[in-house]
């Protein structure tokens, strides 16, 4: 499905269902500026799910810090290969993955 805040946490060959969190991290002296968690909880293949996986990112050095953008990809290629190894039929075309050239994911509010 085109547009949304995980489109790098799709898999070939496989739907997924999941949700992105970006938060602020908690300091001394209340939320902490420019520290962050991202993160993304999602279950594969999405039609008859086997297995549910998270994925936190703590203090991400990258330049991004969105769910969509750090933990999304991370999930992709861990729960990709999990389901290659435990041999769990696609529920897609192998083609299924739609990232438009000029992505522009819609951003999640903090």
């Amino acid at each position: 499905m085109p547009g949304g805040t995980a489109l790098r946490a799709q898999g070939r060959g496989f739907r997924v269902a999941g949700k992105t969190g970006t938060t602020l991290k908690l300091g001394e002296h209340g939320y902490e500026k420019d520290r962050y968690v991202g993160s993304f909880v999602g279950r594969a293949p999405a039609s008859n799910p086997r297995l549910i996986m998270a994925v936190m990112i703590d203090d991400p050095r990258s330049g991004e810090y969105y769910g969509g953008t750090v933990a999304a990809p991370v999930f992709s290629a861990v729960m990709s290969d999990a389901l290659r190894i435990l041999a769990v039929p696609q529920d897609a075309p192998s083609n299924n993955v739609v990232i438009p050239a000029d992505l522009e994911e819609v951003q999640e509010s903090i």
